[in-house]
């Protein structure tokens, strides 16, 4: 893995220069950047060290263990080359239209790989809120599908909890109140008692189902497994939240501490689809690309040759990469929305 970049030392003044830059003043200023710094680059879709900064500086070392664990996995090398590679070759894009601008590359859409999925949430939950409009009077519910914790492989685990989520949908009960909706797995791994939990998250639209009854059928289907949550969603920009929060998240962190366990979860849920849709959400494209974005993106200059003028000094760069790091970056310490307050549902 590469090291600390010299970019990082000049991003010490951020904050300085952040103070100087006033939220509208950012936005006049921005055409006059994409009019003045425009060149162009012979691009190499390997990443360089200020690339790699750029799209990767805040899971820096969690990155490491999760290449490792790829590694361990059996990963191809190909796949590996495109995780390594991951935000190489970037051009920098702006429009008029849409006042903002875009940070094009190559990325790797690694399933563990950290700013993949959150612009794989993000493209979920902003094409989840335009599809809710066109259903104002729904009732949407959270619902939670535990299994009882086992010793039994990870991946066999999974697969036993959707064939029962399976058999669950195809039940009268659940057909006759539940219209259609999606559910996201995340597993999560306690390092005490060295188990996995496997459970799906669900949102599902539809009508009351007690929780006694829900837990009756689960218990029935499982064989051992009764625990289960409802919770009523009262806002339809909740429910985009949630299945975007669940997508990104996949499993807790102290998975990647240890190397036996990461290549687990890597192995088992090769293949898995993390998130999927049933009844009449079946057939939605949660993953379609905007149709509805300027198609007067033009042409700035490569992120890399932008960090290299922030380096010599040219505040005009130096401003863009701000405006870039803020507006195109993935960050997880970045203030997010709320959570959604929960209403439990069902008795």
């Amino acid at each position: 893995m590469m090291q600390v970049t010299p970019i990082n030392e000049w991003f010490g003044r951020e904050t300085e220069l952040k103070k100087q830059l006033q939220a509208k003043e950012k936005r006049k200023k921005g055409a006059g950047i994409a009019e003045k710094i425009e060149y162009r680059d012979e691009l190499d879709h390997n990443i360089t060290p200020d690339e790699e900064w750029f799209r990767h500086k805040s899971w820096k070392e969690k990155r490491a263990r999760v290449r490792q664990a790829l590694c361990d996995a059996g990963t191809t090398h190909s796949a590996l080359d495109r995780y390594d590679n991951c935000g190489g070759g970037c051009i920098v894009e702006y429009s008029k239209t849409e006042q903002r601008y875009r940070v094009m590359g190559s990325y790797c859409h690694c399933r563990h790989c950290e700013p993949c999925m959150k612009a794989k949430s993000t493209l979920i939950t902003n094409n989840l809120r335009t599809i809710l409009k066109g259903q104002p009077d729904s009732q949407f519910r959270f619902i939670t599908l535990t299994l009882r914790h086992s010793d039994a492989p990870l991946k066999k685990q999974i697969k036993r909890l959707y064939r029962c989520y399976k058999t669950l949908r195809a039940t009268k009960e659940w057909k006759s109140s539940q219209r259609g909706g999606a559910a996201t797995l995340e597993v999560k791994w306690n390092p005490t008692a060295k188990k996995w939990h496997p459970h799906l998250h669900i949102i599902s639209r539809g009508s009351y189902i007690s929780t006694y009854k829900l837990s009756s059928l689960w218990h029935d289907i499982t064989g051992d497994s009764h625990i289960v949550d409802i919770r009523l969603i009262s806002k339809e920009k909740d429910v985009a939240y949630y299945v975007g929060k669940y997508v990104t998240k996949g499993t807790n962190s102290e998975v990647w501490d240890d190397p036996t366990v990461a290549a687990e979860w890597v192995t088992a849920t090769k293949g898995v689809r993390m998130c999927a849709t049933f009844g009449d959400w079946r057939g939605m494209k949660l993953l379609a690309k905007p149709k509805d974005e300027g198609k007067d993106w033009r042409h700035v200059a490569s992120l890399a040759s932008i960090c290299r003028r922030a380096r010599a000094g040219d505040v005009q760069a130096c401003h863009l990469l701000i405006l870039l790091e803020e507006q195109c970056q993935y960050n997880p310490n970045r203030k997010r929305p709320s959570k959604p307050r929960d209403t439990r549902d069902g008795t």
